[in-house]
């Protein structure tokens, strides 16, 4: 999954959050997060890897470059059965990218 996650402030972390709860406690599901932060939720059973770079103009394109080699090098280790996204900017079009380039749904 690639989108924002707590504690950052927004509806869209705050949805995530709920969402990967769910899977993770009800189906057992191992989810694998690709963000801008690395940080844990004790709620929740997931792993955040985090992508460096500082809060700058291009934060996000830099997102979509380092993302997509990041969300290649984690699709290779854990095999997802399918790759989400929730946010609609550049976390999307990285998902995208990685769909695409793996033919995973």
């Amino acid at each position: 999954m690639i989108s924002p996650f707590p504690p950052q402030i927004s509806g869209g972390s705050k949805a995530s959050y709920y969402f990967y709860r769910y899977l993770t406690k009800e189906y057992n599901h191992q989810i694998e997060v690709l963000s801008y932060q690395r940080f844990q939720n004790k709620h929740v059973n997931v792993n955040s890897v985090a992508l460096r770079g500082d809060e700058s103009l291009f934060r996000g394109i830099l997102f979509i470059v380092l993302g997509f080699f990041k969300g290649l090098i984690l699709s290779k280790k854990f095999k997802p059965d399918i790759i989400y996204s929730k946010h609609l900017m550049s976390p999307s079009i990285t998902a995208y990218l990685i769909s695409k380039f793996l033919r995973i749904p």
